[in-house]
C-alpha cells in the first residue's frame, strides 16, 4: 500500500515539474512569486517593526503619508504605465517600433516628473489642510517618494516587457530589502539607546523617529537605479524599404520610418491614454482614499487600525501583483480565439485557488493581527478580515483583468474604475462616521464586486463574438 502511494505520489510530481517546465507562463508566474514571498516576508517583518514601534495614532499618520505618495504619482504615469503592456507585445514584429514607443514613454515620464516636483511643491500648504498632517517635510518626503516611485515602475515594467522575470523579482526583493533594513536599523537604535522598541505620539523624540521611516519608505524606490541599463530603451532604425524606398537612400528611410512609427504610437495613445489615465487615477483612488477619509472622519488611533488591517493584506496583494506583471504581458501575445479560450479555462484554477485561500484565513485571522502588527491592533479584526476576502477576490480576477488588455475596449479601463471608486467614495462618506471603519472595508468590497460584474459582462461578450473585440 505505502509503495503504491509513493508511486502515485511520485507520478503526479513528475507531472507537475514538467507543467511547471513546460509552460512558459507558469515559469514565469513562479519566479516572480518566488521573488513576491521573499518580498512579503521581508515586508511582514518590516510592517510589524513599523507598527510596533509607531503605535496605531502614529502608524495612522505614517499611512496617510503614503497614501498622498501614491495619489501623487499619478503625476508621473497619467495612464503612460498601462499602455506599455497593452501596446508593446502588440508590436512584437516591429523591434524599431517598440523601442522608439518606450522612448516616447522615457520623454513624457521626464518630463511629467518635472512638472510634479513643481505642481506638488506649490500644493504643499493645501496638502497639510486637508491631510492634517502639520510636519511639511513628510510631505516633501512623499512627494520625493512619489517621483522614485514613477520610475521605479517604469524600470518594473520594462523589465517585464523585456520578459526579464527573473530581474523584476530581484528588483522587487530588493525594494523590500531596502526598507526591511532601514526599518530594523532605527527599530535597532530605539532598542539599543532606551531599552525598548516601542514609541507613542507623546514621546518628544516621535516626531524625527516618525520622519525616519518615512523617508526610508519614500527613498526606497531608487534601488531601481541598478536596474536603469537594462530598461533604458534609444532609437534603433533599420535600413528597410518597406515603405517602397530605395535602398540607397537609407538615411531618408530611416528617417520616414521614425516618422511612421510616430504616428502610430500618437494615433495608439490618443485612442487608449484618455481611458488608461481615468483608470490609472481611479485604481491609486481606490487603494488610498478610503484612509485619507478615514482621517479626515475619525480619530488618529481607527485610522491606525484601519491602516494596519490594510498593510497585512498586503501579502494577497504581492501574489496578486506578481501573477499579473505575466499576464498583463502574455496575454497581448495570443492572437487566435483558441488561444484566448485556452487561457481564459485555466484562469479557472486561480479563482479556485482564491476561494479556498480566503476560506483558510478566516480562522487564522486573530492570530495574524495578534502576533504581527500586535494586540493593539486586534479592534480591526472585523475590518481585516473583510479587507482578506476582498483582497482575494482581487486575485481572482486577476487572469480576467490582464485580458482587458487584449480587448481593444478602450472604455474598459476607465468604466471599470468609475464603477469602483464611485461607491468606494459615496459609501464611506454616509456611513463612515456612524459605522467607522468597517465601512470603509465594505466599501472595497463593494466596489470589486461591482467590478467583478462589469470584467464577467465583457469576458462573456467577447467569447460570444469569437473573441473578435480581442483580435
Amino acid at each position: 500500500m505505502l509503495r503504491v502511494f509513493n508511486t502515485t505520489v511520485q507520478a503526479h510530481s513528475q507531472t507537475l515539474f514538467k507543467l511547471i517546465t513546460k509552460s512558459e507562463a507558469l515559469k514565469q508566474s513562479v519566479i516572480l512569486s518566488f521573488g513576491n514571498f521573499v518580498t512579503a516576508g521581508l515586508m511582514a517583518v518590516a510592517t510589524i517593526l513599523l507598527a510596533r514601534v509607531l503605535g496605531p495614532e502614529q502608524f495612522g499618520v505614517f499611512s496617510v503619508v503614503i497614501a498622498v505618495l501614491f495619489l501623487i504619482s499619478n503625476g508621473t504615469d497619467l495612464g503612460i504605465h498601462q499602455l506599455i503592456p497593452r501596446l508593446y507585445h502588440r508590436w512584437h514584429t516591429h523591434p524599431d517600433l517598440q523601442s522608439q514607443f518606450m522612448v516616447w514613454v522615457q520623454n513624457w515620464k521626464l518630463k511629467l516628473s518635472l512638472g510634479l516636483l513643481i505642481f506638488s511643491g506649490l500644493a504643499i500648504p493645501w496638502l497639510q489642510t486637508y491631510t492634517q498632517i502639520s510636519d511639511p517635510v513628510l510631505l516633501w518626503l512623499a512627494i520625493m517618494g512619489a517621483v522614485l516611485l514613477g520610475w521605479y515602475e517604469y524600470v518594473h515594467l520594462s523589465l517585464s516587457a523585456k520578459h526579464l522575470f527573473t530581474q523584476v523579482s530581484v528588483l522587487t526583493i530588493f525594494l523590500s530589502l531596502f526598507k526591511f533594513i532601514g526599518f530594523s536599523a532605527i527599530a535597532g537604535f530605539l532598542y539599543y539607546t532606551n531599552g525598548v522598541i516601542a514609541t507613542t505620539a507623546t514621546d518628544p523624540n516621535s516626531s524625527t523617529i516618525l520622519r525616519l521611516f518615512t523617508a526610508v519608505y519614500c527613498l526606497a524606490p531608487v534601488v531601481a537605479v541598478f536596474w536603469w541599463k537594462q530598461s533604458k530603451w534609444e532609437l534603433t532604425t533599420n535600413d528597410l524599404d518597406n515603405n517602397g524606398l530605395a535602398q540607397n537612400s537609407n538615411i531618408d528611410a530611416n528617417q520616414v520610418n521614425l516618422l511612421n512609427h510616430a504616428s502610430t504610437i500618437n494615433k495608439a495613445a490618443r485612442r487608449f491614454l484618455p481611458h488608461a489615465f481615468v483608470g490609472t487615477v481611479a485604481m491609486t483612488f481606490i487603494e488610498n482614499i478610503d484612509i485619507l477619509l478615514v482621517n479626515n472622519q475619525l480619530s488618529a488611533f481607527e485610522t491606525g487600525l484601519y491602516s494596519g488591517a490594510v498593510r497585512v493584506t498586503l501579502a494577497v496583494s504581492l501574489i496578486t501583483y506578481a501573477v499579473s506583471s505575466v499576464l498583463n504581458n502574455r496575454v497581448t501575445r495570443y492572437n487566435t480565439p483558441e488561444q484566448l479560450k485556452s487561457y481564459l479555462l485555466k484562469s479557472l484554477s486561480l479563482t479556485a485557488l482564491a476561494f479556498v485561500g480566503f476560506i483558510v484565513t478566516i480562522p487564522l485571522a486573530h492570530p495574524i493581527i495578534f502576533y504581527t502588527i500586535g494586540p493593539e491592533y486586534i479592534e480591526g479584526l472585523i475590518p481585516f478580515i473583510v479587507l482578506v476576502g476582498n483582497a482575494f477576490l482581487g486575485f481572482a480576477l486577476v487572469p480576467y483583468t490582464s485580458f482587458f488588455f487584449r480587448l481593444d475596449v478602450p472604455w474598459a479601463n476607465s468604466v471599470g474604475g468609475i464603477l469602483q471608486v464611485v461607491p468606494l467614495i459615496v459609501i464611506n462618506l454616509l456611513f463612515l462616521s456612524s459605522v467607522g471603519i468597517i465601512a470603509a472595508a465594505l466599501a472595497r468590497v463593494v466596489s470589486t464586486a461591482l467590478f467583478a460584474l462589469l470584467v464577467i459582462w465583457l469576458v462573456r461578450r467577447s467569447w460570444k463574438k469569437d473573441f473578435s473585440d480581442a483580435m
